[in-house]
This record gives structure tokens, sequence and C-alpha cells, in this order.
């Protein structure tokens, strides 16, 4: 389990893979499959730009900003909701395909992965 009080910076392959990752800052998820599997995950904002970076997290949520999939297949088969305060932008191709959930959000949807 992450509980972190700044911004996250998960950088490496599979580096914050399978854990629950809470964080009142920003979540980067740049590695490839480096937040996969997230048991939960919220934070701040969530960015997944690595390849797989944020797939199969069982849901995700931004509190106060949005999540940003722009990797391949970067936020592909979550099992729950992304929720979002602001906007969910799937942008990297099939970057939320597979969504078991919800796309919540009181912004933009884009989905243009």
């Amino acid at each position: 389990s992450l509980n972190i009080e700044e911004d996250l910076f998960c950088r490496g392959y599979k580096s914050c893979a399978t854990t629950s990752i809470e964080s009142t800052g920003t979540a980067y998820c740049v590695g490839n499959e480096a937040c996969a599997d997230s048991q939960t995950f919220t934070a701040k904002s969530i960015n997944c730009y690595g390849d797989t970076a944020c797939s199969g997290a069982v849901s995700m949520e931004a509190t106060s900003g949005s999540i940003v999939c722009s990797g391949i297949l970067g936020c592909a088969d979550v099992s729950g909701d992304l929720k979002a305060a602001n906007d969910v932008l799937c942008e990297g191709v099939g970057s939320c395909s597979g969504l078991a959930g919800s796309i919540i959000s009181a912004g933009t949807v884009s989905c243009g992965g």
C-alpha cells in the first residue's frame, strides 16, 4: 500500500503495480505496467502515460483533477469506475477499452484513442 502526501512518480516497469495507491498529490504512471492491477487508486489527478500503465486496476478516482490515459491500453480492463472531479481523457490507442464500470466525470470525457 502506498499512502503518499505528495506527487507520486512510478517510472519503471511494474514499479507501483499490484498495490493500493492513495496520494493527495498527482500520480504519474510512466513506465509500462507501472501502476497496473492496483487494488485501489486515488489521487488528486492520475496520469497513465506508459503502455498498460494503469490497466487492470480495480477502480480509479481523481479527487480534484483529471484522469489522463495516453499510453497504449493505458487504462484498459479496469474492473470498476473511472471517476474524476474534472476530465477523463482516453487518448491512447485502446486506452479505456474493456472498462467494466462507468466513466464518471464532472468535466469533459474524451475518447480519442
